[in-house]
């Protein structure tokens, strides 16, 4: 099981622990890719302390990792814009966990693992827009962005429950998610594993693959409410039959 490497060794949060758990939502199986965040994200960071004294100190330390790999990336506005596109693509994945949790403590009468999440969705989220564009919820592009994203599925749905039916994930709504992380990141993290562990008890996600906080973090106490599936998405559920029995006559 992957642990967001977050903490410091008194078990405290780090100060670019918001950068980690972002990276790993972005990026959760490609550690080239987390490290480029990482980096770009100190420097944005640097940037923004307002402590010169301190800024300058941090940016000594910092200067031949920052300078080794920023050369190599594009520009900012390009990599905020590649960034975006990950983001847009990882809210599958949130969006694939809840609608199981729910179908699985609201509606057990409905089998309700994977398959039949992207056959309902790809029905029901027909219409949402992502940074301005149409998004892709053909079943192929569900099921890829799935298995991109499912270990970090429980930190992309608090992400998904913050924004509150947002559709666009512009570069203002970018930095809203970040200045969330940053501001309450022991709830989100809190929240995060109360998902994590109702996913592993319900064998929707897999414990071995799924990233999980440091046993040295402790946590505020979390609220957990999955809402019932909407009567739309309901009706369609009720509708899927197995590929093996599509000549069967409708119950």
């Amino acid at each position: 099981m992957p642990v967001l490497p977050i903490t410091d060794e008194n078990g405290e949060l780090h100060l670019f622990a918001p950068t980690e758990v972002l990276a790993v939502m972005l990026h959760p199986n490609d550690e080239p890719r987390r490290d480029d965040f990482r980096v770009w994200g100190l420097a944005h960071n640097i940037l923004n302390m307002e402590d010169e004294e301190k800024r300058t100190k941090v940016l000594q330390a910092s200067a031949e990792l920052l300078v080794s790999t920023l050369f190599r990336l594009p520009d900012q506005l390009t990599f905020l814009r590649r960034t975006i596109k990950y983001a847009g693509s990882s809210w599958v994945a949130g969006e694939m966990l809840l609608f199981m949790l729910s179908a699985a403590l609201h509606h057990p009468q409905h089998e309700s693992g994977p398959t039949q999440a992207v056959y309902t969705m790809s029905r029901t989220h027909r219409g949402r827009t992502f940074g301005g564009e149409a998004a892709a919820v053909k079943a192929r592009t569900l099921w890829k962005a799935w298995s991109r994203f499912k270990s970090a599925a429980h930190l992309v749905a608090v992400r998904q429950i913050a924004l509150q039916d947002q559709q666009e994930m512009t570069p203002d709504l970018m930095e809203m998610i970040t200045r969330l992380l940053i501001e309450d990141l022991p709830v989100f993290l809190a929240t995060s594993e109360g998902l994590r562990q109702l996913g592993e008890r319900h064998r929707i996600l897999d414990g071995r693959e799924t990233w999980r906080v440091p046993d040295n973090l402790d946590l505020p106490p979390a609220k957990i409410e999955v809402p019932p599936l909407p009567a739309s998405a309901l009706e369609v559920l009720a509708s899927y039959r197995p590929e093996y029995a599509r000549d069967l006559p409708p119950e």
